[in-house]
């Protein structure tokens, strides 16, 4: 197996004989070219208002973000990028939705007239050389298209 295998390792670098496996190729792109070559971090981002205590409430906040505070808006203009879920190649947030060149736009069945950017549709991406991080305002929709489940009061910890 190349490097790992213990009769070789430190010898000189030795090819590996893709006539071995039926499944060499398929292994590469599927284990090796789908690794990222940065590290990669989501931030959850929440706008709580004043005397805000029912978590859909907070999340609801993400829906419209143009009605928070104006220097929230400004930390959020200031983190990173706009993104495209759909047509961002790189990480968005999410395993289902990065990297990905067969992905479908989401069908949307209450059309807005802002960005929301939950995860779903768009996010917020900044990247350098060693890391990309996607921030995300979490939404009851991006909980249910990610299939996350709000804890209910009963069984939260606190």
């Amino acid at each position: 197996m190349g490097l790992v295998d213990r009769e070789v390792f430190g010898k000189d670098i030795v090819c590996l004989d893709s006539g071995q496996s039926s499944d060499f190729y398929r292994d590469l792109h599927d284990l090796v070219d789908s690794c990222p070559a940065r590290a990669l971090h989501t931030t959850h981002i929440f706008y709580v208002k004043e005397g805000q205590r029912s978590a859909v409430d907070i999340l609801d906040n993400a829906l419209n973000v143009h009605n928070t505070k104006p220097d929230f808006c400004g930390f959020l203009a200031g983190l990173g990028e706009g993104v495209e879920i759909g047509l961002h190649d790189s990480w968005t947030g999410h395993w289902s939705t990065a990297f990905s060149s067969e992905r479908k736009p989401l069908e949307e069945s209450d059309a807005v007239d802002h960005y929301i950017i939950d995860g779903v549709t768009h996010a917020l991406w900044w990247a350098d050389a060693g890391c990309e991080l996607a921030f995300v305002l979490p939404t009851e929709r991006s909980l249910r298209v990610f299939k996350q489940d709000l804890a209910s009061p009963a069984t939260s910890s606190r």
